[in-house]
């Protein structure tokens, strides 16, 4: 078991020297956001929330139409920001949000010194929870937005406007939160 542990701590070790630690976190969220979505029944069209969020990904500030999503407005806005707007797009714009906070995982633990192998368990144990299969089932609701504000909340509780800062939008994504 030691050697497999050494193995892949040698093979992170050896990604994040080619590609930095942010580029090998990007790299193996996308490995396990894919082996997640393989495992798992997906299905790829809105519904639910997901219709209305992608809606208001459209025109966030449209008035005119009646949506009962409107002030969990801070996804939608950024999907339409970001030129990730309507049905098609804001669920990608999603997913891609999931596979951010899943490398946020990833970055947390090697700065706090963790190997590789655990890093990697670590983002693992996120990948293959209900928080991703949730997304892939249900696409395009706003809470992996959610997921990764809170994991920027616990990178920086010790700062206080930041603090504010993150929690101001996180209310603006689920007033729940």
């Amino acid at each position: 078991m030691k050697k497999l542990a050494t193995k892949i701590n040698n093979f992170c070790y050896g990604v994040e020297k080619r590609l930095g630690i942010y580029g090998a976190a990007f790299l193996f969220s996308l490995l396990l956001m894919a082996v997640a979505c393989i495992s798992t029944t997906s299905r790829w069209e809105v519904h639910f929330h997901g219709t209305a969020f992608s809606q208001l990904s459209i025109n966030p500030f449209d008035l005119s139409q009646e949506n009962a999503l409107r002030f969990r407005i801070l996804s939608p806005l950024l999907g339409y920001l970001f030129f990730m707007h309507g049905p098609e797009m804001y669920l990608y714009f999603i997913l891609f949000v999931m596979t951010i906070f899943i490398a946020g995982i990833y970055v947390r633990y090697r700065k706090k010194q963790y190997s590789g192998t655990e890093s990697v368990g670590m983002a693992s144990l996120m990948a293959f929870s209900s928080m991703a299969n949730y997304i892939f089932y249900f696409p395009a609701y706003s809470d992996p937005t959610s997921y990764l504000l809170i994991l920027l909340c616990m990178s920086f509780y010790t700062q206080r406007t930041t603090m504010t800062l993150l929690l101001t939008l996180l209310l603006f994504n689920h007033e729940g939160n």
